[in-house]
């Protein structure tokens, strides 16, 4: 799988929070991209794999052969994303040669 079919992949979940919500997080949809996260780690052969109680997923990926006394680097993101826009039924499109004009959406 390449990584643009990951990223489509990911921006179909619908991950949508709830301010009035006092649980984190606030809606327990937002663990499904989580889950899938989780999931493709193992399959990638990372380490260490964790999903805790709030959805944060934790995992260890090797260093290239050679390379193992480089610095160690993290990637941090949140999962959630604004009530304010739809987070079901997303239809990602990709626009190539893009000329900086309006996508019709």
């Amino acid at each position: 799988m390449t990584v643009l079919e990951r990223f489509l992949r990911y921006v179909q979940v619908d991950t949508s929070s709830e301010e009035d919500r006092e649980c984190f997080p606030s809606t327990e949809k937002q663990k499904n991209l989580g889950r899938m996260l989780y999931e493709e780690l193992k399959e990638l052969g990372a380490s260490d794999v964790v999903m805790d109680e709030y959805g944060y997923v934790y995992a260890k990926l090797p260093a290239t052969k050679g390379e193992e006394g480089r610095k160690t680097l993290g990637f941090l993101a949140h999962m959630d994303t604004s009530p304010d826009a739809p987070g079901a039924g997303v239809k990602p499109q990709i626009t190539k040669n893009y000329d900086g004009g309006s996508i019709v959406l």
